[in-house]
């Protein structure tokens, strides 16, 4: 099946989107990118704490220039790298 044009660009926007996030956290963690898989878990595997988790936050807003509202978030967004970057394509506009 070939792909449009457009599900092309949404693929390749949500790879970016990935590879933004986990460089971001390896930063945050001062970690290798390419130790940190997708299906992470972020407090258990990753060691992050609920501080770090609001650097993640406030670092993805500031990258980003998007603003996340603390009353959408919910525990099974931040359980992996993967629901974290799930619950930050959800909140980017269009």
């Amino acid at each position: 099946m070939d792909t449009t044009g457009a599900e092309r660009m949404r693929e390749t926007a949500a790879d970016t989107l990935a590879d933004v996030m986990v460089r971001l956290l390896a930063g945050i963690l001062q970690r290798d990118p390419d130790s940190i898989s997708l299906d992470a878990q972020l407090f258990g595997d990753l060691g992050l704490d609920s501080t770090g988790f609001l650097e993640v936050l406030m670092q993805a807003e500031d990258d980003l220039g998007i603003e996340f509202d603390p009353y959408d978030l919910e525990p099974p967004d931040f359980e992996t790298v993967g629901t974290l970057i799930a619950f930050v394509r959800k909140q980017i506009p269009g």
